[in-house]
């Protein structure tokens, strides 16, 4: 075996190994990269959703606390009304 051409080959096979690790770096950086988009898009659709959330039941509990009122005074109104009949 001549030396210089085991010296080229191995040269040759490392510079082959050297653009796959590099290919391979660049792909790695862009998964990394999409993930970390993904991982900010998911945190605040999950604020989002909390925040829907948290509407909602404040919708909600107005609408029930109105109900509530609404029952109150009429419940006011008949005991008022009961009180002014004679007996």
């Amino acid at each position: 075996m001549d030396p210089e051409k085991v010296k080229k080959h191995m040269i040759e096979v490392l510079d082959e190994e050297i653009g796959i690790l590099t290919a391979l770096k660049s792909v790695a950086l862009d998964m990394e990269r999409e993930r970390s988009e993904y991982r900010v898009e998911q945190v605040l659709l999950s604020h989002q959703a909390a925040l829907d959330l948290y509407m909602r039941f404040d919708i909600y509990l107005s609408r029930e606390t109105d109900r509530l009122l609404d029952r109150l005074e009429r419940l006011q109104r008949l005991r008022r009304s009961h009180r002014h009949r004679p007996s």
